[in-house]
């Protein structure tokens, strides 16, 4: 073959391949709701864990559906960890994930019923507990890292001081927050 026809053949490969010749595919609002993204993401005390959640819109739902995981700091294979948990989502997913001092617990906001409250759960997985129960609901909250110390509760957009009622000795809850 000559370098004349080489040269045809390579053109028309490129003229083929080229931008101009590809068309984009439109995208569709069933192509947004099959989209997830990371909601929040928190690297455990040590170091060796990494916590995120997953949220994928829903239209049935008309809300988004998220999903707590960990997965080790160095990679591999990430373990879900909530299934039936209703990971606070309003208006936005917003779980305000949060490890404890030790790593050995998570906790974020979930609906309890229909009002959102502080949940824990061991980070290695099993059923999460309600750490709250005040009737307007919980949307944010910081741990302390004392046994007993004061936990900063966000009520409807009100910041309020509540003492925590809760000590965790070796991982397993001795004693309850909130109201």
């Amino acid at each position: 073959m000559s370098i004349e026809r080489k040269t045809w053949w390579v053109l028309l490969a490129v003229s083929l391949t080229s931008p101009a010749s590809l068309q984009a595919a439109q995208v569709t609002v069933d192509d947004l709701m099959r989209l997830s993204t990371v909601s929040d993401v928190r690297i455990s005390p040590d170091g060796n864990q990494v916590a995120y959640v997953v949220s994928t819109p829903s239209l049935e739902t008309a809300s988004h559906e998220a999903v707590l995981y960990r997965i080790p700091a160095a990679g591999g294979t990430s373990l879900r960890l909530t299934y039936n948990t209703r990971i606070f989502n309003k208006p936005l997913p917003s779980p305000w994930l949060r490890w404890s001092p030790d790593g050995s617990l998570l906790s974020f906001v979930a609906y309890v019923g229909d009002v959102p409250q502080v949940m824990a759960m061991y980070s290695t997985g099993g059923e999460p507990w309600v750490l709250t129960s005040p009737k307007e609901g919980v949307t944010r909250f910081e741990h302390g890292y004392q046994v007993y110390s004061t936990i900063y509760f966000v009520f409807q957009g009100q910041t309020k001081i509540c003492p925590a009622y809760v000590a965790f000795v070796n991982g397993q809850k001795i004693g309850r927050w909130g109201r």
